[in-house]
């Protein structure tokens, strides 16, 4: 995907951190006592990623609430990364759900022109909260 239009790229990026819809991750086995800046009471303790958290931390992306693409455009390798997980089980669909989603959203766009509805409210921030995250009936 790297030959793809580099500001496209970046907001195919952004649009997989902002509709995430799983906020937790898989469950992972500590390897040992500490990691990163965390102390972890044992190793091989289970432990569970809070990847709702993650996107949507201020450190790293800033203004979270807010789509911005241009956090993408430096081809930061790790922001891009945490989007699907870290370290040896990092989401074994990645490549589909990027090649996946960089498609249809092409396509989308190629194809048709999208408008908001006067009169109808045009955020899409009403979520229910859980496990998964999904929006609220239309």
């Amino acid at each position: 995907m790297k030959s793809h239009p580099i500001h496209f790229q970046s907001a195919v990026e952004a649009t997989i951190r902002e509709s995430r819809i799983e906020t937790l991750g898989v469950i992972h086995k500590c390897v040992k006592k500490t990691t990163g800046d965390y102390e972890i009471p044992a190793k091989h303790t289970p432990v569970i990623t809070n990847v709702a958290a993650m996107n949507n931390d201020l450190d790293m992306w800033g203004d979270p609430e807010n789509f911005r693409s241009e956090i993408f455009l430096n081809e930061n390798a790790i922001k891009q990364k945490l989007i699907f997980g870290f370290g040896r089980r990092l989401c074994a669909g990645e490549t589909y759900a990027r090649y996946n989603i960089f498609g249809s959203i092409a396509l989308l766009l190629q194809n048709f022109n999208f408008f908001f509805v006067e009169g109808e409210p045009s955020s899409l921030e009403d979520k229910v909260p859980g496990l998964i995250i999904s929006p609220k009936e239309l």
